[in-house]
């Protein structure tokens, strides 16, 4: 609220709940009143506009922003709800090497014979799945309720 009062040898200026008095002459009023009027009013013209007021209002006051917090929490919580609906993928690889190392001995009529044979293998494996719940007891939909 801005009000301005003339009166005889001063004058008052009052935004919002502050009041600023000058004693001056009448030439002098004109300006004075104008200068104060826009001083004043470009101080107060944050809280003017419904985004002013919203800033101010989240700066000094502790509540609205303890309030505001909890409403963040809860808003990251619904994706992780809304998760269940989703299918699952679940993807697995493995690798390795196998050595391999061997003496063999055979026989035939009375003679043997040894053979010696050594190598790698590698050995790989690859695996995924897919899950999609059909049902389950509309925990989903109470998770998504909370």
């Amino acid at each position: 609220m801005l009000a301005v009062k003339y009166s005889l040898g001063y004058v008052g200026v009052h935004v919002g709940r502050c009041m600023m008095r000058l004693d001056i002459g009448s030439g002098l009023r004109t300006i004075a009143v104008s200068g104060l009027v826009l001083l004043l009013a470009s101080a107060s013209a944050d809280a003017d506009t419904l985004p002013g007021a919203l800033a101010l209002a989240y700066e000094n006051n502790p509540q609205l922003n303890a309030q505001r917090t909890a409403v963040r929490v809860t808003d990251e919580a619904v994706p992780q709800a809304l998760s269940g609906y989703r299918p699952r993928v679940s993807l697995s690889a493995s690798i390795g090497e196998q050595y391999l190392d061997t003496l063999s001995k055979s026989t035939f009529l009375g003679s043997s014979t040894y053979t010696h044979t050594e190598g790698t293998n590698t050995v790989q494996s690859y695996g995924g799945t897919v899950t999609q719940n059909l049902f389950n007891g509309f925990q989903t939909a109470r998770w998504i309720l909370k």
